[in-house]
């Protein structure tokens, strides 16, 4: 098997130092087609001569599946999960493995015999003009016929995922702390509609590190983005 040191190995050989195949073939130990196929762009590719098995879950790999079987005709709340598997095979077959194990092996097994599988999900489902994300980027504008870059100061609301985009000088908190009328409580008061949550406010109504004035925005994004 050709492993990713010997697959450049051998490309680099007839690449940069112009080798035969031949000489590939007799420096590296491998047959000739097997240099051919790596030249021609294979990569190579771990394949398993047989699955592997699970010792421990082997013995009692049919009776699990047996029961597994059964929860077809079984109500939602009686059927084995891999926890039930785990106690009811030490209680009764004196089980010595680890429950991760038995985990793993009947979350295959379930997908093996086509049972459906609940999928863990995080629901989003957070409240109208309450919460936005906020992140920086880079954008090159024209100011005064001079090609200049900018900081594109990015807030999208969570609930609606509408944008709001403002463009400053320098990537700084400061930014817009610097003028009252163009901190984030008000930006995000004229976007939205309403106010932050008052634990975001709190945050945002410290400017004691504030730049003094010409820290606030170069212009609205629309009046930059020329090029």
């Amino acid at each position: 098997m050709v492993n990713m040191d010997q697959y450049e190995l051998i490309r680099t050989s007839q690449r940069v130092y112009k080798k035969s195949i031949r000489r590939i073939a007799k420096e590296t130990g491998h047959s000739r087609n097997t240099v051919r196929k790596v030249l021609s762009g294979q990569e190579p590719k771990y394949r398993r001569n047989k699955e592997a098995v699970c010792r421990v879950m082997d013995p009692v790999g049919t009776v699990v599946e047996q029961w597994l079987q059964g929860d077809r005709e079984s109500p939602k709340k009686q059927r084995h999960t891999s926890h039930r598997v785990y106690t009811r095979l030490v209680e009764e077959y004196d089980f010595k493995g680890a429950e991760s194990t038995v985990r793993q092996w009947t979350r295959k097994a379930k997908a093996r015999l086509g049972l459906k599988t609940g999928a863990a999900v995080v629901p989003l489902d957070p409240e109208a003009a309450r919460e936005a994300e906020v992140d920086w980027g880079s954008a090159w504008v024209r100011i005064g016929g001079e090609q200049q870059q900018v900081k594109i100061f990015c807030m999208r609301s969570r609930y609606s995922g509408k944008a709001f985009v403002r463009a400053y000088w320098r990537e700084r908190q400061e930014m817009f702390f610097g003028r009252p009328h163009e901190s984030v409580h008000v930006l995000w008061r004229r976007f939205s509609g309403f106010g932050l949550r008052q634990s975001d406010r709190r945050r945002e109504e410290n400017p004691a590190r504030a730049c003094a004035s010409g820290a606030g925005p170069v212009h609205r994004v629309s009046e930059l983005l020329h090029v």
